[in-house]
C-alpha cells in the first residue's frame, strides 16, 4: 500500500507539471512563462482576459481540456496517495495537521481544474489556495520528522517555506505592486509558489518507494507513539 501511495504522489507531480508543459507548447502566439498564469492554460475561451496586475491579455489555450483534466487527476492522486500513506505518517499535532492539509491541497488542486478561471474567477481563486496550503502541509510534516531524518526534514521545511513565501508575494504582487514579483513576473512567481510542492512530492515519493525509506517512516511512527505513551 505504501508503494502505491508513493507512486500516486509521483504521478500527481508529473501530471501537474507535465500537463502545463504540453498545454503551453500548443499556444500560438507562444505561452509566456513569465507573464501568463497557470490558470490561463485551463482557460476555456479565446479572447482578452483582464488580470488584476495589469491590462487585458489575449488568452487562447487549445489544449485546455488536457490541462484541466490533469489538474483534477493530480489532485485525486494526491488525495489517494496521502490516504494510502496514513500508516507511515508521523504522529503528533504537526503530523495530524499536515495530513489534513495535504488532503485539502489535493481537493483544492482538483477544484482548479473543475472551475476554470474564465468560468468562475472567484471559485478558481479560492481553489488556488492549494499553493499556500500545500506549502504549510509539507512544512509541518517535515517539522515532525526533522529529528530522525534531518536532511529530509530540512529539505521539506525549506520547500514549504519557499512555497508559502512565494504564494504571499504572488498574491500581493497581483493586487498591489508588481515589484513584489522580484523580476520573475506573475507567471514566474506563481510557479515559484507551486513547484517546490511538486518537487517535494517527487522526491519523497521516490524515497518512499524504497524499503529503507518505508522502514524509517514506520520507525518514526512507532517512536512517536511510544513517546506519547511514556508521557
Amino acid at each position: 500500500m505504501a508503494v502505491l501511495g508513493a507512486l500516486l504522489w509521483i504521478c500527481s507531480a508529473l501530471l501537474c507539471v507535465g500537463g502545463q508543459l504540453i498545454t503551453a507548447a500548443a499556444w500560438e502566439p507562444p505561452y509566456s512563462w513569465y507573464q501568463d498564469l497557470v490558470g490561463h492554460l485551463g482557460n476555456t475561451g479565446c479572447g482578452l482576459f483582464i488580470e488584476p496586475h495589469g491590462g487585458p491579455e489575449f488568452v487562447c489555450s487549445p489544449l485546455h481540456p488536457l490541462m484541466n483534466t490533469t489538474l483534477v487527476l493530480a489532485g485525486l492522486c494526491l488525495i489517494g496517495g496521502t490516504l494510502l500513506l496514513r500508516g507511515l505518517w508521523p504522529q503528533g499535532w504537526a503530523g495530524s495537521a499536515s495530513f489534513a492539509l495535504m488532503l485539502a491541497t489535493g481537493a483544492l488542486e482538483a477544484l482548479t481544474g473543475l472551475v476554470p478561471e474564465n468560468i468562475n474567477r472567484t471559485g478558481h481563486a479560492l481553489a488556488a489556495l492549494n499553493l499556500p496550503v500545500g506549502g504549510i502541509a509539507i512544512f509541518l510534516v517535515s517539522l515532525a520528522v526533522v529529528d530522525w531524518a534531518r536532511w529530509i526534514g530540512v529539505f521539506g521545511c525549506l520547500a514549504g517555506g519557499l512555497a508559502v513565501t512565494a504564494s504571499m508575494l504572488f498574491t500581493a504582487g497581483q493586487y498591489s505592486a508588481q515589484v513584489l514579483h522580484f523580476g520573475l513576473g506573475p507567471g514566474g512567481m506563481e510557479r515559484l509558489a507551486g513547484y517546490p510542492f511538486q518537487l517535494w512530492l517527487l522526491v519523497i515519493g521516490l524515497i518512499l518507494c524504497t524499503g529503507p525509506g518505508r522502514a524509517g517512516c514506520r520507525a518514526c511512527s512507532r517512536s512517536d507513539a511510544a513517546d506519547r505513551r511514556a508521557a
